[in-house]
C-alpha cells in the first residue's frame, strides 16, 4: 500500500497549500496601474500615496505580520501575468521570479513562470519584493500580453488592462471549486479501485478454498477406494479357503 500513502501524502500537501495563511487585508487594498514606478524615488512617492503604514497596526493586530515595518507598498504583477497593480502586503524573499500578488493566496508570491534570473539583466538569486522596481523587465511580460490604453503613470484608480483579461471577484471561488472538484473525483477514482482490489482478493480467496476442499475430497476418495479393493480382495481369499476346504471334505 506504499502507493496508498503516497497519495495521501499527496493529498494533505495540497489542501495545506490551498489552506496555508494568507492576509486578507492585502486583497482589500489591490488597486490596478498602468504602469509601476521605474526607480527608488518614484516607488517612494508612490508608497507615500498607498500610505500602507495606515493599516500597518491592524495588520498586526489580524496576525499578517509581527512587525508593522514588515507590511508596507509593493507594486507588482498579477498571478496571470496580464496586469500590474499595488497593494499593501508583507515582504517576503524572491527566488530568481518576478515577484506578484496572488489573490487567491491574498499575499505576495513568486510567479514560477517568469524567471527574471535569465533576463539581461537578470534578478538575483535572492532579493526582498520590495525590490521589484529594480527588475522593470518583469512588468514589459505585462506589455506582451495586454493592450494597454492610457498614459504612463505611477498611480491611477483605474485599471488599464481591458476589463476581460482583469481578475474578476469569482475567479478566487471558482478556482477553489476546481481544486475540490479535482480532489473529489480523485478520491472516487481511488475508491473505487480500492473496490476492485477487495473483490478480486475476495475471489482469489474462494477459489484457493475450492481448490482446498477439492484437494481433500480426493484424497478422502483415494483412502475410500483402497479400502475398498483391500476387503474384495479379502472376500476373495475367504472363497477360496472354504472351495480347498469342501474338497477335502469330498475326499473324505
Amino acid at each position: 500500500m506504499e502507493w496508498f500513502l503516497i497519495f495521501t501524502i499527496f493529498f494533505v500537501d495540497m489542501t495545506m497549500y490551498v489552506l496555508s495563511k494568507n492576509c486578507t487585508i492585502s486583497t482589500a487594498t489591490v488597486q490596478y496601474v498602468s504602469a509601476c514606478p521605474k526607480d527608488e524615488l518614484t516607488w517612494k512617492k508612490a508608497a507615500k500615496t498607498k500610505d500602507c503604514e495606515s493599516l500597518a497596526n491592524f495588520a498586526v493586530s489580524k496576525g499578517c505580520v509581527n512587525n508593522p515595518s514588515d507590511f508596507v507598498y509593493h507594486c507588482v504583477i498579477n498571478h496571470w501575468r496580464n496586469a500590474t497593480l499595488e497593494v499593501c502586503a508583507p515582504t517576503r524573499y524572491m527566488q530568481s521570479f518576478c515577484v506578484d500578488f496572488d489573490t487567491e493566496l491574498a499575499r505576495i508570491t513568486e510567479n514560477y513562470k517568469a524567471n527574471c534570473s535569465l533576463f539581461k539583466p537578470p534578478c538575483p538569486s535572492r532579493y526582498i519584493s520590495t525590490d521589484a522596481y529594480k527588475y522593470q523587465n518583469c512588468y514589459d511580460i505585462v506589455k506582451y500580453r495586454t493592450t494597454v490604453t492610457t498614459d504612463v503613470t505611477t498611480k491611477t484608480t483605474t485599471a488599464v488592462t481591458a476589463i476581460h483579461q482583469m481578475p474578476t471577484k469569482d475567479e478566487p471561488f471558482q478556482a477553489y471549486v476546481v481544486l475540490i472538484g479535482a480532489a473529489l473525483i480523485v478520491c472516487v477514482v481511488f475508491i473505487l479501485a480500492a473496490i476492485l482490489v477487495l473483490v478480486f482478493y475476495c475471489r482469489i480467496q474462494k477459489l484457493k478454498k475450492r481448490i482446498h476442499d477439492l484437494s481433500e475430497g480426493s484424497k478422502d476418495g483415494s483412502e475410500l477406494k483402497i479400502l475398498i479393493d483391500g476387503n474384495l480382495d479379502f472376500e476373495n481369499q475367504g472363497g477360496k479357503d472354504d472351495t480347498f476346504q469342501q474338497g477335502i471334505q469330498g475326499d473324505k
